[in-house]
C-alpha cells in the first residue's frame, strides 16, 4: 500500500501531548502514595526492584507487588480495562 503524502499524514499536535500529559498526571493521582513512589523510582529513577526495596526499606516482593498493582490501576484508568 502506498504511503500517504506528507500533508495528509497525521502527526501528533502539541495539544495531543498536553492532553496525554494531563491524563497521565490524573491517572497517577489515583495511586496511593506508596504505589506512586515505586512507579516513580522504577520508571523515572530507573531503579531495580532490589534498589527500590533498599531505598524504601521494604521487602523486594512487596515493592514488585506495589509496582504491578499500580500498573494495573493505571491501565484501567487510561484504557478502561
Amino acid at each position: 500500500m502506498p504511503e500517504a503524502p506528507d500533508h495528509l499524514r497525521q502527526t501528533p499536535s502539541p495539544e495531543d501531548g498536553i492532553v496525554k500529559n494531563i491524563s497521565l498526571q490524573q491517572a497517577l493521582k489515583t495511586l496511593k502514595e506508596e504505589e506512586r513512589q515505586v512507579v516513580n523510582l522504577k520508571i523515572m529513577g530507573e531503579l531495580t526492584f532490589k534498589e527500590i526495596a533498599l531505598v524504601l526499606k521494604k521487602p523486594q516482593g512487596t515493592v514488585a507487588w506495589l509496582y504491578r498493582t499500580a500498573v494495573e490501576k493505571l491501565k484501567r484508568c487510561c484504557y478502561g480495562q
